[in-house]
This record gives C-alpha cells, structure tokens and sequence, in this order.
C-alpha cells in the first residue's frame, strides 16, 4: 500500500504532520506531502519536531515526514520524533518515506531505542527507495512491530501546477553548481572560480522561496543536492546528479527518476569532476579575485542568483 492508498484509508481521522527539521530541500518533501493530504481533503496541524516532543496526543495519525534522518551524522530527531508518536495508545504513526544509512549497528539500537515502548495502534515505516527498503528488512525489531513498505520522497507528490504558481516565472540565467559544503559532502567539490555559479542552496538561501528561486532561475543544474535534483525533475529543467557521502542520491535516482525522465542524468564522481574545470579564461584571472567574497555575491546578482 502506497502512501497515496494510506491517506485515502484515514482521511476522516485527524492527523498531526511533524517535521524533523534539516535544510531548504526538506521544505519540498513537506510541500509533496501538503499537497497529497490536500488531495484527499485531509485536516492536519503541523508541528516541529521540538513542539512535538513536549506534547502528548492520543487517537491521532501521526505523519511523521520522511527524509534522510535515519544516520549517524544527523541530529537524531526523525528516531526521537518516532519514539515519542510509538509510546502513546490509539495512534497510528506513519514515518513518512526515508532513507536510512547501512549502518547495522547504528540502526540496531534506533530502532532497539525507538520501539521500545510499543504502544501505538499500527505503524507504517515507508522508505523511499529500494537500498533502503531491503536493507530494513534485516531488522525484526522493526518488522516485526510494524509494516515495512516502499514507496517515494513525497517531493514527487507536489502538485506542478501549485508549485509553479508558488514560484513565479521560470527563467534559464545561469548554470547552477549546487554542491553540498555540510558533513555529507562527497569527493567533487567546486573550486574558488569567479566565472562560475558554486553555491550550496542549502546554505546560501534565506528561505524556501528564495530556494525555489535560485533553482527555478537556472537553466542548467549540476548538484549532489538530492532535492535540487528533484526540483530540477519537477520543473523539466536539464540536471546531473551525482554522490554525496552515502547511497541516497543514486538509490533515490534509479528508483524514481532513471526511466521516468531524460532531463535528470546520473553522473559518477570523475564525470562530475569535470564540471569543476577551470576555463581558459578563469585561470587568467588573479587567484585574490577568485577568493573575493563581494566580487563573487556582486556577479552572482548581475547573472541573475536572486538574493531573496
């Protein structure tokens, strides 16, 4: 049973959405599942996960949105928020789909920790790619309390239309080099490079429409940025796509864009290192310029990176 399915089965209950938290591209997969709820004429109340974790709730649903937190270098609020929905009676939990780490002894003790004290109805623990859907299947203490299904990053629910409408126009400006510069960066990253967009839009928006901006403004998107790439999907816009730290960029690439799409393309480390290239023109220009921070914000503006 899919997601979709599952809304449909209890769209007369009440339902509380948690977010865990993370950075701008969580805000899509929170968007995909708004927009599936509002599909089916679901009433949800949102909540933090911090909000979430000081309150109490019974015969509730408790959506508890997707996402990568299921690994070591995270914050820990996707298990804590899990753990938390588990332990109060009549409610069923549903942990939106996520990817989870291939860290055996890591996860035995989330789920060891999180299940705990069982108290809830029925759970749901959707995954959203298949890396991950077969790897859980080696933990009984979360099969054995829950139903184990596979289904996708609810970023590929979000209505196009409403989505469009929320951005505003559409424009093809500038290559976007969207690395990551956090803890799950991968091998490639940008070089010092004034004649280039390198950003992180993670890190370098204010808010999730500033995101959505810097991405609906680029012609072009190269990113080991998971939602960037969704985005780029969403939008039609050409994307490559390559590793990050760990399997949830290529899981997530084969199991729902690589036959739905031509626009997303998968690169490996060495073809993505070739992006980073400097141009004949980059290496005549004095390294100090390269390194200016104003000079970089200043050309950034001028080729069209909207600075809100």
């Amino acid at each position: 049973m899919d997601l979709n399915k599952l809304f449909e089965k209890h769209k007369n209950e009440t339902f509380i959405f948690v977010k865990p938290g993370g950075n701008w591209g969580d805000d899509l997969i929170y968007l995909g599942a708004e927009h599936l709820a509002e599909q089916h004429d679901i009433s949800f109340t949102t909540m933090t996960a911090e909000e979430f974790l000081t309150t109490f709730h019974t015969d509730k649903v408790i959506y508890l949105h997707g996402g990568g937190g299921y690994n070591p270098w995270c914050t820990g609020r996707a298990y804590k928020c899990l753990k938390h929905a588990c332990e109060f009676t009549s409610n069923i939990v549903i942990q939106g789909p996520c990817t989870a780490s291939k860290d055996k002894q890591f996860l035995d003790s989330v789920f060891t920790d999180s299940l705990s004290k069982l108290n809830c109805k029925s759970l749901y623990f959707y995954t959203r790619e298949k890396t991950t859907f077969n790897f859980l299947q080696n933990f009984p203490t979360l099969t054995d309390n829950s139903q184990l299904l596979l289904d996708k990053d609810t970023a590929f629910y979000t209505n196009i239309n409403k989505l469009k409408k929320k951005i505003g126009s559409l424009n093809e400006r500038y290559t976007l080099h969207g690395y990551r510069i956090d803890n799950e960066a991968s091998n490639v990253a940008g070089t010092k490079d004034i004649t280039k967009i390198y950003l992180d839009p993670a890190e370098e928006a204010i808010s999730f429409d500033h995101w959505l901006r810097i991405h609906s403004n680029a012609k072009r998107i190269i990113t080991n940025r998971t939602h960037s790439s969704i985005l780029g999907f969403l939008l039609d816009k050409k994307t490559y796509l390559f590793g990050s730290k760990y399997h949830k960029n290529r899981s997530i690439f084969e199991h729902t864009m690589s036959a739905r799409t031509t626009s997303v393309t998968w690169l490996n480390d060495e073809e993505a290192t070739k992006f980073t290239k400097r141009s004949i023109l980059s290496r005549l220009i004095p390294s100090n310029i390269h390194r200016s921070y104003r000079l970089t914000k200043a050309i950034h503006i001028l080729r069209g990176i909207p600075d809100r």
